[in-house]
């Protein structure tokens, strides 16, 4: 299911932490398009979703599309043993207290946010994507 963004709404302003405890300010990305994945490892769907999720973050970073993997109040222990027992290398964030989720209006995992490289905010995308989800919700930020 799609839900579009709302044209009048403003794209929350995001100020989170990668999993190396890190400072990120999704206004630094500007220039860039960026898919939010909110994920959780309690979650199968998730868990399905990451390997192809991970191919495509790799296949598009020469376009400029940035792939962040946004963790739903997980350790970060937990997140990191959940990457590596399934050899996953994504970039990540910590949603700690839930606020970045709930921002976005994201309630179901996982669920994927697209933003334009103006920082406009286009679409969640909830439930478990495929390559070609993706890269319509790509298409859908030209």
């Amino acid at each position: 299911m799609r839900k579009a963004w709302p044209r009048r709404r403003a794209t929350p302003a995001l100020h989170i932490v990668t999993l190396d405890g890190q400072p990120w300010n999704l206004s630094a990305e500007r220039g860039h398009a960026v898919l939010l994945n909110f994920w959780a490892s309690w979650c199968e769907p998730c868990r399905s979703e990451m390997p192809m999720l991970e191919k495509f973050a790799r296949e598009q970073r020469e376009t400029g599309l940035h792939v962040l993997a946004v963790n739903y109040r997980e350790g970060e222990p937990a997140v990191r043993r959940f990457l590596k027992s399934n050899a996953l290398a994504l970039d990540v964030l910590r949603d700690a207290d839930g606020a970045a989720a709930k921002a976005f209006g994201v309630n179901i995992f996982p669920s994927t946010v697209a933003i334009d490289a103006h920082g406009r905010t286009h679409v969640v995308a909830v439930g478990e994507l495929d390559v070609g989800d993706l890269a319509e919700l790509v298409r859908q930020m030209a």
